[in-house]
This record gives C-alpha cells, structure tokens and sequence, in this order.
C-alpha cells in the first residue's frame, strides 16, 4: 500500500544535516522494496512507497515547488453538475499558482485524496486534503522536521522514542471520538484534514505554525450557503454525489463494493452502474447466521438493478476467535478491530480474484444524509429561520423520523434555543460503567480537535462529519503496509458531498418526516424503489454478544488485569461483574467491552515494542 516519509531541516544547519542523511539511509533498510526518493531538494527529502497509477500517485510541482502525493481532480463550479470532474493539470502554470498561494488553491479550486508538500523560497508547506484517506503525522528528531504516514515505518528507525498519552487514552476509554484532537503518543502529532503545516527556517532550527485551511462547520453556520429548499437541494445531492461517484471510478476496470442493501450502499450502486468507463462491478454483502438479520434479498435487489455480481459471505460470531487481535499493527491510536480481523481478508482475497483496484463503500451516509441528525431538526428550524408556522412540520417530521412525540421534539426545541446543543443534557451519551473517575478527570484535560475550537459548535454538526474528525483508517489494523490491498473509496466523504451535505440542515434533510428523506427523493430512478421505501435496518440480535460469550476466558484474561486497570483508568470490580456469566448485558453492553478490549490490546501492542526496544538496546 502507498506510504511516504518526508524530512525537512535546514541546510546551513550541519548537524541536522547529518541527521537527515542518516535517517534516509535508514528508511532504505524499512523494506524489502526500495524507496523512491520523489524530491530531492536542499533541505528536502520526500520518500514514496507502493504508487499506484489508478490510486496514490506522486505529482511534481516542479523543482523547489513540492508535490502532490495522490489523486487532484478540477471542482465543478456548479453543484447541480453532475458531469465527471477532470483530473488536475500539473502544467508549469498551475504549478506556479498552487505554489505561490501556499497550497490554498488546492482546497479551494481542487479536490481529491492527496497530501501536499508545497514550496516556497522560504518556507514550506504541508497540507492534509479536506477528504484525504491516508494518514500524515509528523514528529522532530535534532531539528529535522518528519512527516510520514505510516507509524510503523518510523518506530522502525533505530533510536526513536515512542511512549503512550494517557490523557488521549483517557478520551478513548470515554468513548470521546468525534471532537477530540491530539495524539495517542506523546512524541507524534496528527495533521488533521484540511490543516496546514507551516514550516520556517530560523536560525538553524525550524518553526512550526499549525492553520486551518479548510474547517468543514463553515459550510454548516453560514448563513449565506443555506440550502434548505426541498427541490435544489435534492437536485444539487444527486448531481453531486453522481459526480463525485464517476470522477472516483475513472480509470479502474473492475471495483468491489460493501453492499448491504442499505440506503446509502445502494445510492453508491445506483450511481456506479452508469460510470462513463463501465468497471467491472461485485458487490460484497456479510450476513449473519440469523435469518432476522438477513441483508441478502435486499442487497440482490440492487444488484440486479445494476446487473453485477454479489460475492456472499457467512459470519458466525461465536466461531470468532478474539486471539487474532494480539497480532495488531502498530497505530497512533486505538481502532475498532471487528471489521478488520473478521471481515478484511476476505474482501482483499475477492479483490485478488476480480483483479479490483478499488473498494467502494456507503460509509458516511447515515451521517451527512441525517440520519444522525433528525433529532435536531426541530432547534435548527428554530435557530435559523425562528419561530415560524413551518417549525411546526419540522417537529413533526423529526417526530416521525425519532418515533417521539411532537410534544418532546418541540419542549425540547425551545428549552434549547439560543444555546449549543452540546449543553444539552439529553442529547449526551452516558459515560461507561467500567471508567474510573481517575479516567474521567483526565479525559477532560485533552485537547479538541481544531475544527472545534474557540466556537460553540453544534452538536448536530458534529454528528453529521461521522468519521471525518477522526485518523484516517488507510492501513489495515491486521496487516502489514506491505501487503496488497484494493484502494479503499469512500464517496460520501468527498469533499464537494461533504460541503453540500453540511449546507443543508437537517429539517430539509428529513423531508416528508422520512429518514433521509431528501435523498430517498433525490435518487428516484437510481435506486430501486424497494430500498427506497424500505427505513429499517437489519442488525443481528446480540452479534458482537456472541463473539465476547465465546471469548471470555481470553476477555477476562486481558482486561482484569490489564494496563487500564493496572493505570486506575477502569474499575476492576465493574469489568468482573460484566464478565461474570449471570450478568443482564443491558446493564453493561458488550460493545463497550469490546472497546475497551481494542484500547487495551492497543496499549499492550505498544508495551511489547518498548519492551524490544530496550532489548535491541542492550544487546
């Protein structure tokens, strides 16, 4: 898979000099494929792995101008275009303009899955796209400036440091994973999306200014960008989206596709099926072994619309083995396992098979097409547009949508106008049984993610991002970087979907008092009108439950006397309890146990590379 390591120092500076040369000499030794040295500028080195000429590719600016490491496609000027993008020109004057404007240029007039080293003559740039998929962190050895994108790759250099954040692990344990920032090591930072790095020389050393190019709330609160009539926007997400779709399918003659026979999956399939290139389309569907939670007719319903194959897969969670998930990849922080050791290898075997060079999927469409969100459409009918006749109709249809009473909906509405949702109480998830005050104390004291800083953000907003605050998800928790995998796309979280999604409000969003009712609308003729009508989902009775009853000799192994126990961040007493076998699970979810079992396999994973370290050391 693509991975980059970059260094930047300056050159007057003799020691970080011979700092640099080390650390390159170093980075040929990671694999057992050599490194491309992409630039090669004074004070410069960019190093590139695993190019791909349909996914991450490394676009010069020119010398002494940077470059592009992915995929950058033309913006629509219109939103209501639904015709393909076109792939940015690297000619010498768009160069020339990308550079002198600091890289701003990319995220205002492109957009794609890239990060950026721009340069100038006197300072250089590192910027994260808006929608990127891979990585970038960054750290300092001796005044040598690093960014790089894989973890693994850097803890592998002789004499690096690495130790664990314990207030970021505090945030985790919490359940805090949509406004937090930082890290989860201490000696490594995370340039978040649309934030750009900017580095000056002075005096030998380097300084490092952090700014917000692209912070996705403007779209959201601006009261100019309102899109809150029923007929344009329906007509600008459908053109958006088809665009997005056909802009990111170009060029791969054969793709999978997660299909559950969900909305938002079928939406991607709908638009697929008519790509300018015609690729070579397989759906891929996971069911159960429980009939109540059966998502194949629904998801042959779509492919037969289509006319593409489904690749059907069983899963039995009690023949899951959770003994797997000690063999993780290092990463900065810790990630939610299932998908990965479950459900991973088996997509990147039918990738193998199908020749695919992509793996679509309809993440992000719960999120920003208002699913996350109904509840709020009452109070944000209020807080911009007041109080008029029509908050009436979007109280009933958030009613609708939640199943609540229009009574609650409206209660709630005025008991919180003119004040955040995030104070809020009823719109607060609980805290964990299993935490400590300890943890609690501690995961207030981490710091917010900068898209959410120094302004009140709504709490409907942060709902409506999904997983865009978080650390891209690019290398596999259970493989190494170096094996093959399809890219994975994720068009829902396209930039230009992405800022059209947050400029509709969630009373529109929820036309008809219908979940996602303006995109059921939207893709009338697109999508089968079935999955159209259809509002529920199929979730598996007591799935990941099955998985912990068949796992708890190892559970309670790992847990009780584990590091987050061990460090007062979880109450022992609280998690025998849980793990006892008379238990009413209500009272303690097995999906919090599971989390706090990826948290704590995650530290562990950590303590056996400090602990090889100090080995090496004294060897």
């Amino acid at each position: 898979m693509f991975r980059y390591i970059g260094l930047l120092w300056d050159p007057a500076n003799a020691r970080a000099s011979d700092v640099a040369n080390r650390l390159s000499n170093q980075f040929q030794r990671l694999s057992a494929e050599p490194w491309k040295e992409a630039i090669a500028d004074a004070g410069v080195r960019l190093y590139c792995l695993g190019e791909h000429k349909r996914g991450f590719m490394v676009h010069r600016l020119g010398k002494n101008r940077g470059a592009v490491l992915g995929t950058l496609f033309r913006r629509n000027s219109d939103p209501c275009d639904a015709t393909p993008s076109a792939p940015a020109s690297f000619d010498d004057t768009a160069c020339s303009r990308i550079a002198e404007s600091r890289g701003k240029l990319l995220v205002s007039e492109y957009w794609g899955d890239y990060v950026a080293l721009v340069q100038t003559a006197a300072q250089a740039f590192v910027l994260m796209g808006p929608a990127t998929t891979v990585p970038c962190f960054t750290t300092s050895i001796q005044d040598v400036f690093v960014f790089f994108s894989c973890v693994a790759d850097w803890a592998s250099v002789e004499g690096v440091r690495l130790s664990v954040n314990w207030n970021f692990v505090a945030e985790r344990v919490l359940g805090r994973l949509g406004t937090a920032g930082g890290s989860g090591l201490k000696e490594i930072a995370e340039v978040h999306r649309g934030e750009c790095l900017e580095v000056t020389s002075e005096s030998g050393a380097l300084r490092i200014n952090r700014r917000l190019y692209w912070n996705p709330v403007d779209f959201s609160e601006s009261r100019a960008l309102l899109l809150d009539d029923h007929d344009g926007a329906s007509n600008a997400i459908r053109a958006t989206i088809v665009s997005c779709i056909h802009t990111l399918a170009n060029g791969h003659d054969s793709v999978l596709l997660r299909l559950s026979g969900g909305l938002d999956s079928s939406i991607v399939l709908g638009c697929l099926k008519d790509t300018p290139n015609h690729p070579q389309i397989t759906g891929c569907t996971f069911y159960p072994l429980n009939r109540r939670a059966d998502p194949r007719p629904w998801a042959r319903i779509a492919a037969r619309d289509a006319g593409c194959e489904v690749a059907e897969w069983s899963v039995d969670p009690s023949e899951l083995n959770l003994e797997v998930i000690l063999s993780q990849q290092l990463n900065t922080e810790p990630r939610w396992s299932l998908h990965d050791f479950s459900l991973a290898p088996l997509e990147r075997a039918e990738a193998a098979k199908r020749q695919a060079t992509a793996l679509f999927t309809g993440d992000g469409g719960d999120a920003g097409l208002g699913t996350l969100s109904a509840s709020f459409a009452a109070h944000e009918f209020v807080r911009r547009r007041g109080l008029r006749p029509r908050m009436l109709r979007a109280a009933y249809d958030a009613a609708l949508c939640t199943d609540e009473s229009i009574w609650r909906v409206l209660r709630r509405a005025l008991r919180t106008w003119g004040k955040p949702l995030s104070d809020d109480e009823e719109m607060v998830t609980g805290l964990c049984k299993f935490v400590t005050p300890r943890a609690q104390g501690m995961g207030t004291a981490q710091v917010l993610h900068p898209w959410f800083r120094d302004r009140d953000v709504p709490l409907h907003i942060v709902r409506q991002l999904g997983d865009l605050p978080r650390t891209p998800e690019f290398y596999d928790s259970f493989a190494s970087a170096e094996v093959s995998a399809p890219i994975r796309v994720d068009p829902m979280y396209a930039q230009p979907v992405v800022e059209l999604l947050l400029r509709i409000p969630p009373y529109a969003q929820i036309a008809g008092g219908r979940d996602r009712g303006l995109a059921r609308r939207a893709f009338e003729g697109r999508v089968p009108g079935p999955l159209l009508n259809r509002t529920w989902k199929d979730r598996a009775p007591q799935f990941i439950g099955q998985i912990v009853q068949g796992n708890l000799d190892l559970i309670r192994q790992l847990l009780l006397d584990g590091l987050l126990v061990r460090e007062g961040l979880l109450d022992r007493a609280a998690l025998e309890q849980a793990l006892s076998s008379t238990v009413d699970k209500r009272e303690f979810p097995d999906g919090e146990l599971m989390w706090q079992l990826d948290v704590e396999v995650w530290l562990r994973r950590w303590h056996r590379w400090r602990q090889r370290k100090i080995q090496v050391a004294a060897a």
